[in-house]
């Protein structure tokens, strides 16, 4: 430990990470703010007159470290794992000096639906050994929930992520994701064990791999071994293999909606990985899922890209012409008008989605009653104004006044379609324009027709 100033710096341990370390520093240094400690830092490092605002909090902890930049990054953050495959189309290593904002933002973000996770065993050893002890890299990753060196469960603060602006101590409270008999299961389990070996690979690259070579190499696999890519189809999805193949304690801490799904049905946070860029723990999950060995999936994961496509085949019904079409009517229906649900099944940029829809007339809903809408549409059709066939069917008014710009008869066709196989009051509710949704319905809608002639 060196006194330079009068601010303390130490230097950095093996594997520790870098939000962690500007808290110890912090605490070493008796400051209670984050901010006010990096100013004071930042003063204490850079040279007399240069501009502090022109360096990020990760770069200053570098500066402080005695180490570069890139050196910082690939070692003490998890900037390798966020940018596995970046949702931007460039593959600069990481580090590079021309991904500044980047390095900037995830040079000390965390993985925040984990918090802080610490391995008691840790603790002990490295107070006992150094007086201290510091937050591990290796601890803070999604899906690992155990140390790699004592093989024990991790346990978590209470305090979140602010608990990296201290450090961890034996007497911190402590709480655990998983009962006993559920990290064994966990643990064991081989598929997690390659995901693990996968994801510590990927936080030693230094350099991420393009969101279309991904999805290219992820779309191959699932073809091979007969899974699902898109939306429609009658094979299995990835989800299905996956719960067969692992703990759903495991899966449902991640996706805790994951065991609401039926069998075979689409689940778009880990089946549409070949489709469109995804969290980067699906890409891990899922060559954990498809490779029998870590190394076969992490050679193949890493392997030249020379011989791959470098821009998105665009299937020909995405081109001029398709978002009018009835079967972008049908899906808007079938998907309640979501764009970013469409955008998914498309495999298609949200924002790329949501401007062809809206063009088309097809507006962005929140959950709303298709069949409802369209009795609505259908009872403007038959001369009711549209304030009244809106209050009367119970929908939004904005919607409606939006949908009314587009090609309505295909869309109330193409609620028909949707309806086919439900109770025929759903396929009534369009005939009659929604009037005889209910009866006090119905006889509102009435009087306030013959409210609106008798004023006319």
């Amino acid at each position: 430990m060196i006194s330079k100033n009068e601010l303390l710096t130490s230097k950095m341990q093996p594997d520790e990470f870098g939000r962690g370390y500007r808290g110890r520093l912090k605490t070493l240094n008796s400051f209670r703010q984050s901010k006010k400690f990096m100013e004071a830092l930042s003063a204490n490092l850079l040279p007399q007159g240069v501009d502090s605002e022109r360096y990020s909090d990760v770069e200053i902890l570098a500066l402080a470290a005695g180490q570069p930049i890139d050196i910082f990054l690939e070692s003490h953050s998890l900037l390798p794992f966020f940018q596995m495959v970046p949702t931007y189309e460039k593959s600069a290593n990481h580090g590079d000096s021309a991904q500044f904002d980047i390095t900037a933002w995830y040079g000390i973000k965390t993985w925040e639906q984990i918090g802080a996770r610490f391995c008691l065993e840790c603790v002990s050893e490295e107070t006992e050994a150094k007086g201290y002890a510091y937050w591990h890299r290796s601890h803070q990753l999604p899906g690992i929930c155990w140390c790699s060196k004592h093989g024990t469960q991790l346990a978590k603060s209470p305090l979140n992520t602010a608990a990296f602006d201290g450090m961890p101590t034996s007497d911190m409270e402590a709480q655990y994701e998983f009962s006993e008999a559920d990290f064994s299961d966990i643990s064991s389990n081989k598929v997690i064990q390659r995901y693990a070996d996968i994801v510590f690979s990927v936080l030693n690259s230094k350099k991420p791999l393009s969101s279309i070579h991904a999805i290219y190499r992820m779309g191959e696999l699932l073809k091979v071994d007969q899974i699902r890519v898109g939306m429609n189809g009658q094979r299995p999805t990835l989800t299905d293999r996956l719960l067969n193949q692992m703990p759903l304690v495991w899966l449902q801490s991640h996706y805790p909606t994951i065991n609401n799904r039926a069998q075979g049905e689409y689940f778009h946070s880990i089946d549409s990985l070949a489709a469109r860029p995804v969290a980067n723990n699906v890409y891990v999950l899922g060559l954990a899922s498809l490779f029998e060995s870590s190394d076969e999936a992490i050679n193949y994961w890493f392997s030249s890209t020379d011989d791959l496509p470098n821009t998105r085949k665009m299937n020909r019904r995405y081109e001029v012409g398709y978002w009018n079409s009835d079967e972008i009517y049908r899906l808007y229906v079938k998907l309640l008008g979501n764009h970013s649900r469409i955008a998914e099944a498309l495999g298609v940029y949200r924002t790329f989605a949501g401007k062809e829809l809206t063009a088309a007339g097809l507006p962005s809903l929140q959950d709303p009653d298709m069949a409802s809408i369209g009795g609505a549409i259908a009872a403007i059709q038959l001369g009711m104004s549209v304030e009244v066939a809106c209050e009367s069917n119970g929908v939004s008014q904005t919607d409606v006044e939006k949908l009314l710009k587009g090609d309505i008869e295909r869309f109330l066709r193409a609620i028909k379609e949707n309806h086919s196989t439900t109770p025929e009051k759903d396929a009534a509710h369009l005939e009659d324009g929604g009037r005889g949704a209910t009866k006090s319905n119905s006889t509102y809608a009435q009087r306030k027709t013959a409210e609106e002639v008798e004023n006319a």
